[in-house]
């Protein structure tokens, strides 16, 4: 069997995302695919859920005789979505669950990888779904949408058009402001990693000022200097000390905060990496927002102190 998937009865009390309101009940829709296409019309099925629509598909169909169940489906069904690549339109099961659905003025064409539906079904415009990527404006894919919309209405009379045009510009709404959420949240995260790096530079830079301060102390025993030179020799070593340490813990408080803030802006990636998969999305980073920016690598940065007067023995 190259192309089944099977569509149930409609869903009451769906609710549609990101709406906040609960839909009418709708008609079921049945997706006609070949099996090689099962990818894209996986992506179509979880896209049509969300939306408010039950969805059966082959993966779900009960063990019975897969034809009679398609056919009776089909028969009981508001649209059929037929998606239509390059392996479809060789496929006589594909071919065959079309051409059922013109009689029934069900058919709903979706285009991936082809420019028209094969013929007979060619005069029937097809919603071209090429470069479609969940959560953002598609041409095609609203063009789907809106046809469904208005096929599902006039097959079913207690439901009036524009459920799911609505349910679709939420979705888009939602992924908007999700996107917002993250791009504010890596901005600041951006902000955290210019204080880390500035907060490496000031531990390298006080570091070495100990270092300079405890060569010199060194000096000036082995000179054999006066107590109040090595007295304030060793004040001066002491400060430099206190500032290191004091560095190094801003340090240690940076990385904490900082380790904290990746791990929810981690899981604000994959919220919405998440969230697009359930509408529609192919879940392989098709949005420049699922992947995290590379962190640039710190290094130490030695800077070289104001220089330090020598004292006087």
């Amino acid at each position: 069997m190259l192309a089944r998937c099977g569509v149930a009865s409609g869903l009451a009390g769906c609710f549609l995302v990101g709406a906040g309101r609960w839909a009418s009940t709708l008609t079921g829709v049945f997706v006609s695919y070949s099996r090689d296409d099962q990818r894209i019309a996986r992506r179509i099925r979880n896209a049509l859920v969300s939306l408010g629509i039950s969805v059966v598909w082959d993966e779900d169909m009960p063990g019975v005789e897969w034809r009679t169940y398609i056919k009776n489906s089909i028969d009981s069904l508001a649209a059929v979505v037929v998606l239509w690549t390059d392996i479809s339109t060789r496929s006589e099961s594909v071919m065959s669950e079309a051409l059922q659905a013109v009689r029934q003025d069900k058919l709903v064409n979706s285009l991936h990888g082809i420019a028209q539906p094969p013929y007979p079904f060619h005069e029937i415009n097809g919603a071209g779904l090429d470069s479609w990527e969940a959560g953002l404006s598609h041409a095609g894919w609203e063009k789907l949408v809106a046809t469904l919309d208005a096929l599902i209405a006039s097959k079913d009379g207690d439901r009036r058009p524009g459920g799911l045009i609505a349910a679709y510009r939420s979705q888009l709404m939602e992924v908007k402001q999700r996107k917002a959420e993250l791009k504010t949240a890596e901005g600041e995260g951006a902000k955290r990693l210019r204080a880390r790096t500035k907060a490496v530079k000031d531990c390298a830079t006080a570091q070495h000022r100990v270092e300079r301060f405890d060569v010199q102390l060194g000096e000036l025993k082995a000179l054999n200097v006066s107590k109040k030179t090595l007295v304030a020799a060793m004040d001066e070593l002491e400060e430099a000390q206190g500032l290191a340490s004091a560095a190094q813990q801003q340090l240690a408080e940076l990385d904490d905060s900082n380790e904290q803030a990746e791990i929810q802006l981690d899981g604000m990636r994959e919220n919405l990496k998440e969230y697009l998969v359930s509408i529609g999305g192919s879940g392989d980073g098709e949005n420049s927002y699922l992947t995290p920016p590379p962190a640039p690598i710190d290094e130490p940065v030695f800077v070289e102190p104001e220089a330090v007067s020598e004292p006087q023995p």
